[in-house]
């Protein structure tokens, strides 16, 4: 979260984001409001106490499905040049009778949005297993966080090219 928040400084100009979670407790747990991002070491601060308190006291279950539609209707809200929405799991799929095949059709729901997965944990070869599942280029799988930056550098240069076409 840190280095995706701190990345994103000085570009508030251009970007405007919301992060948001889900758990067990529901598909909308929001972090981050649109327009409203941290400003300074405190306020980045306080965004991860909330992220790890909801983490350690939420009940289990998951919404991924949920979310990401959400956040695809949610990202269109605003008026932009480019829709991106960034779903970050732990590719426990199994667990919670995800199904790779319905979280693809999410991801295509809308053409105007850009939805990518990274799976940040993975049970195994869970991670590996759905990305082949889902939209090439669409999935990535990154177990180590100080590589998040180059994750999404890698997502960004791609689509860069993709829009030149």
């Amino acid at each position: 979260y840190q280095r995706r928040v701190r990345a994103l400084s000085g570009f508030d100009h251009k970007f405007e984001y919301s992060i948001s979670g889900h758990s067990g407790d529901g598909f909308n747990i929001p972090f981050v409001d649109y327009g409203r991002p941290p400003r300074n070491v405190n306020e980045r601060l306080k965004v991860l106490k909330k992220l790890i308190a909801h983490a350690e006291y939420c009940g289990s279950g998951d919404n991924t499905l949920e979310a990401t539609s959400f956040a695809v209707d949610d990202v269109k809200s605003k008026p932009g040049d480019e829709y991106f929405v960034f779903v970050i799991s732990d590719a426990n799929f199994g667990r919670y009778n995800i199904s790779p095949s319905k979280l693809s059709q999410v991801m295509r729901r809308d053409a105007e949005v850009n939805v990518y997965v990274i799976f940040i944990a993975s049970p195994g070869e869970e991670g590996d297993r759905i990305r082949k599942q889902l939209p090439a280029g669409m999935c990535f799988v990154c177990l180590n966080s100080s590589l998040l930056p180059i994750t999404f550098k890698k997502i960004f240069s791609s689509r860069m090219l993709k829009s030149t076409y």
